[in-house]
């Protein structure tokens, strides 16, 4: 029974991620299929969008800070095993993000629109982040993320996968190279409304607030090296240290 709830949860949490990010990419591409996307036509009155999209928010940030606690964690990795936990944490986070972009109110009001040279700068800034963001999640594992090597450890009645503190390159430029690319890609918009930005604000208020936890567990896990990691390389933005 804990294999078959290995692969149950890990393989629906690998589909459920698969659909939510790739909508998510829609969502902001502002793809005509949808019927939202975070510019398009406001339909309710601006303070209800606003009071809307901040629970959206909020709901967001909450599912994605308070399941890796250890107060949660813990109890579900007890019960169902830490393969099968993580893909449980995988599908929610994945539906949460769905309700998101599902139920997002758009809210009209340019905050800026440029053209020429300088819409091209945005659009490259959007790229690098898109590649940054793929690259960290590929140079550090993104089998991990999802669940992968844990469950194969599970399946084979092996000792529970434990990841290994590594630092690979982008890893030396900012502590969270993924995150920072997510930035990137939430800013570097040619066309930016006021809904716009307040997903985009809203989201970035989010990552800082997750690695600041992320970073609570990572200390715990890693001890005096993460410590001294933290001490070397930047959090989020690659500026010199005094």
């Amino acid at each position: 029974m804990r294999a078959v709830s290995v692969i149950c949860w890990v393989g629906l949490g690998v589909l459920v991620s698969a659909v939510s990010l790739a909508w998510l990419g829609a969502f902001l591409a502002n793809l005509p299929f949808l019927t939202t996307t975070v510019d398009g036509v406001q339909t309710v009155a601006t303070w209800r969008a606003v009071a809307v999209n901040l629970g959206l928010l909020l709901f967001f940030g909450l599912q994605h800070s308070l399941m890796p606690r250890p107060f949660l964690k813990k109890p579900l990795e007890a019960a169902m095993g830490p393969a099968a936990a993580r893909g449980v944490y995988n599908v929610a986070s994945g539906l949460v993000l769905m309700v998101l972009v599902y139920y997002w109110q758009p809210i009209e009001g340019t905050v800026w629109a440029v053209e020429g040279p300088l819409a091209w700068a945005f659009l490259l800034v959007f790229a690098a982040g898109a590649a940054m963001a793929g690259a960290a999640v590929l140079v550090i594992g993104g089998g991990e993320l999802l669940g992968l090597p844990q469950a194969m450890a599970a399946l084979k009645g092996e000792e529970p996968f434990r990841d290994s503190f590594r630092t690979p390159w982008l890893y030396r430029i900012v502590r969270h190279p993924m995150q920072l690319g997510v930035i990137l890609m939430l800013f570097g918009s040619p066309q930016m409304t006021v809904g716009h930005l307040l997903f985009s604000a809203g989201m970035a208020v989010y990552v800082w607030i997750g690695v600041t936890f992320e970073e609570e567990g990572l200390t715990d896990a890693f001890g005096d090296a993460y410590v001294a990691y933290k001490k070397e390389v930047p959090k989020l933005f690659p500026w010199p240290r005094p």
